[in-house]
């Protein structure tokens, strides 16, 4: 395809070094991985050199099919370095003033005559084609009836209404024939169709975006229902777990209290047990030092006995003997008052310490049974406690028998009445002295 050139009668460059370049783009198909954009309003956007001028097509409607664009336009430039006609352009597609695709193009390659050149143009993005653009061009020397063509290296973006060369080559490229009336009624009855649908495919998607709205608003009213039942749940699991703890640790101080109060009670049956033991097995060994130092007098005296009834000299262990036994009496006599003294003092504080223990324990069980009305027992003093002990009683008697105190004695007179045999006041005493020796013979 190509077009007339007519300068007759027409102004020129003389230099013939500006050009009109007509950019055609007759059809516009989508790629299938755009599919998004099916019924969208979109527009070719031409940007020359650094991209302040641009022209943009009218309005048309992405369908699956290949789209009729019948989109022209006029650029007009002066080219001063020929044949060199090397400058960038930049194709774009944008919906809603977004470019979604874009091709980097140059006037080198565009059509250098009269005669149309047609280039598939390949409309690019992040993830690959997008759109692929049927273009034809083609350029003219530039001229005009109405005045002198003026250089321009710049460039600029000619309107067909205005200028005599792309007037012309408008009405030669959309020509208007017989049908053309009918035909633009098909066009607008297509567009028409179109418009409505894309209508009918936004009110839908708004339908649908409502929907989904409500039914986002009514799961999170359930979710924040679900939310304030769970958690008036777990108050509630919360306040049944605190009175449960609350009447565990009840019944656990209650059974501390009643162990306590049994441990205690055990304590004393073996202190009272120990302290008995412990008393009949010192009175066993004073018994049996007792009954050995009687049997060394006894044996004295015996030997004494035989000597003045035969005359027999008395046989006497010798000197260093009965050094070591005197030495021995006086070590045993101090290790008897010392265990006396321990023996006292050792009672003094066990009564002392078991009174106090008492008084305590009375105290505690008073405050634990405020209800009660049973008044707690006097303290005794002090000085009572470690002068009074309690009575001995027979395990047969219960420990409520023992808790009464049936019968105590003073602690001086078992004292007094356990030591009052291993207690030495004074020298020991002494052994008869062996006779001078007679006219017998003797030691």
């Amino acid at each position: 395809r190509h077009f007339f050139s007519c300068a007759a009668m027409a102004h020129g460059d003389p230099d013939e070094k500006t050009f009109l370049y007509i950019l055609y783009l007759e059809h516009l198909q989508l790629d299938a991985s755009a599919v998004d954009y099916v019924g969208s309003e979109a527009a070719i956007f031409w940007y020359v050199g650094d991209g302040e001028q641009y022209h943009s097509s009218q309005t048309m409607v992405l369908t699956k099919e290949p789209v009729r664009c019948a989109y022209c336009s006029f650029y007009s430039i002066t080219l001063p370095n020929l044949p060199d006609r090397s400058l960038s352009v930049t194709m774009t597609l944008s919906v809603n003033d977004e470019h979604i695709g874009v091709a980097f193009l140059d006037f080198k390659d565009f059509g250098e005559s009269h005669v149309f050149k047609e280039d598939k143009v390949k409309l690019l993005t992040d993830a690959g084609v997008l759109a692929v653009a049927t273009l034809h061009t083609a350029s003219q020397a530039r001229w005009s009836y109405s005045a002198p063509i003026q250089a321009d290296t710049t460039g600029f973006f000619v309107d067909p209404s205005s200028d005599d060369q792309a007037k012309q080559l408008h009405e030669y490229i959309f020509p208007k024939a017989d049908g053309t009336e009918e035909q633009d009624k098909a066009d607008a009855k297509a567009e028409e169709e179109v418009e409505k649908a894309r209508q009918e495919e936004e009110a839908r998607k708004k339908r649908e975006a409502e929907r989904l709205e409500e039914q986002r608003r009514e799961d999170e009213r359930r979710e924040a229902q679900r939310k304030r039942e769970q958690e008036e749940r777990e108050a509630t699991r919360r306040l049944e777990d605190e009175r449960r703890r609350e009447d565990e640790r009840q019944r656990a101080q209650e059974d501390a209290r009643d162990a306590r109060d049994a441990r205690d009670e055990r304590r004393e049956e073996r202190r009272a047990d120990m302290s008995m033991s412990d008393r009949h097995e010192r009175q066993r060994r004073w018994e049996e030092e007792e009954e050995a130092e009687r049997r060394r007098r006894d044996d004295f005296e015996r030997r004494k006995r035989d000597y003045l009834e035969k005359g027999e000299p008395l046989s006497s262990p010798p000197t260093s003997d009965r050094r070591k036994e005197r030495q021995q009496w006086e070590e045993d006599r101090e290790r008897l008052k010392r265990d006396a003294r321990r023996l006292r003092e050792r009672e003094l504080a066990d009564l002392e310490r078991r009174a106090e223990d008492r008084r305590r324990q009375i105290e505690a069980l008073t405050n634990s049974r405020i209800s009660s009305n049973v008044a707690p027992q006097p303290r005794e003093p002090r000085e009572a406690a470690s002068r009074t002990a309690r009575g001995s009683h027979s395990k047969t008697e219960g420990t409520a028998g023992r808790r009464q105190e049936r019968g105590s004695y003073p602690l001086a007179a078992r004292e007094d009445s356990a030591s009052e045999e291993l207690t030495f006041d004074g020298e020991e005493e002494e052994a008869p002295k062996e006779p001078k020796a007679s006219h017998h013979g003797g030691a």
